[in-house]
């Protein structure tokens, strides 16, 4: 994406008119608006940003910067972006063969970026990224930059048959949290394998889920497609309501019904 400052009668005007800059970008711009000294007006002119960005842009306007933009467009989409990330070895690729295909043959494993789309029941395209996420694969990022403007949610997976796997997880959100607000952004947590012996902790689960507070948690098994086709409905229905009904539904909800149920009990005790 490229942009230009303008400097008018000495008022620096930040123009980011028909970049093409979209609600992922608009964020990321709110993150840094500290470092753009002197800017008086941001020009977002016709960029591809939808009523979603109406909190950045008040953000944006509390530094005392002037907006100039078109008329904001619907949250309504077409098509949905999910990112699968993990360790290369969590099973990210025989996971959304088996949901797309229900086949297994010649599956390889993932190297940097792959990309697969499919139509959903609900005629809605759905266009699945599959990023390896360890240390060393720090020299695909730049293809990772590319497909974030695709994105909408995430699934993070890791083998529930190996112990230190769940570990490349925080990595992975870390790079996350540079483009989205992860408080709003859904992600799905999956342990893959279970139908191998299990080495993960149960405690490892439940700190992370606690602690990210992702919108569910699944076990699968691509071999048997346990849970395979269920995980990957969860995440499109929250992504679709989130759009294209203009609702969320609230993240770990399951988990804060059980917190209720204990309140009315406890209640019920005294």
């Amino acid at each position: 994406m490229s942009y230009k400052v303008i400097i008018c009668s000495k008022i620096k005007v930040f123009d980011l008119s028909y970049t093409g800059l979209n609600d992922n970008g608009l964020f990321r711009l709110t993150k840094n608006i500290s470092s753009f000294k002197n800017i008086k007006v941001i020009n977002l002119k016709d960029c591809n940003i939808t009523t979603y960005s109406e909190k950045y842009i008040t953000q944006i306007k509390k530094q005392k910067i002037k907006i100039i933009s078109s008329e904001l467009k619907p949250m309504k989409k077409e098509s949905f972006g999910i990112i699968l990330g993990g360790s290369t070895n969590s099973g990210k690729t025989t996971f959304i063969k088996s949901y797309m295909h229900n086949e297994l043959d010649n599956i390889l494993s993932s190297v940097g970026v792959q990309f697969y789309s499919i139509k959903n029941p609900k005629d809605v395209k759905i266009n699945f990224i599959i990023y390896d996420t360890p240390r060393w694969t720090d020299r695909y990022t730049f293809l990772f930059n590319i497909y974030m403007r695709l994105i909408d949610g995430a699934i993070l997976l890791f083998d529930l048959s190996s112990v230190n796997d769940i570990d490349e997880l925080p990595f992975c959100l870390e790079i996350f949290e540079n483009y989205f607000e992860l408080e709003e952004f859904p992600i799905l947590l999956v342990g893959t394998k279970a139908d191998r012996e299990m080495e993960v902790h149960p405690g490892k689960i439940s700190d992370l889920m606690e602690k990210y507070k992702f919108i569910k948690y699944f076990e699968v098994s691509s071999t048997d497609f346990k849970n395979v086709n269920e995980s990957v409905q969860f995440i499109f229905d929250y992504i679709y309501e989130k759009y294209q009904l203009g609702k969320t539904l609230p993240k770990n909800n399951e988990d804060k019904n059980k917190g209720n149920n204990k309140d009315k009990k406890k209640g019920k005790n005294k």
